[in-house]
């Protein structure tokens, strides 16, 4: 949700809101996982959010990467991957939403 303050309000936001995740992963019970690919997802996110121009497009990067870099994750668990893609997108989706909601 804290995403969308990397492309309204300071882009610098990205670097804290990845670091958060990468710690926030540490303490995860499958951190070996989290911990890489979580932190890699909010990158690429943070990163398409801070280069975007327009706040559709900004709000599509976190549901796109999520949905597939953490539905890759979990096919380690043995969880259908496009079952996975598609709860985990409408979820973020869903939080970015929310997010621009608050921030208005």
């Amino acid at each position: 949700m804290f995403m969308i303050l990397a492309w309204k309000i300071q882009k610098r936001y990205a670097i804290g809101l990845t670091l958060e995740c990468l710690i926030a992963n540490c303490f995860s019970p499958t951190a070996a996982l989290d911990v890489p690919f979580g932190t890699i997802a909010t990158a690429l996110a943070c990163l398409g959010i801070m280069f975007s121009k327009w706040l559709l497009l900004a709000i599509v990067f976190p549901v796109v990467s999520n949905g597939f870099i953490i539905a890759w994750e979990l096919s380690f668990y043995n969880t259908p991957f496009w079952g996975s893609v598609w709860t985990i997108a409408l979820g973020e989706l869903a939080v970015m939403v929310a997010g621009y909601i608050i921030l208005y």
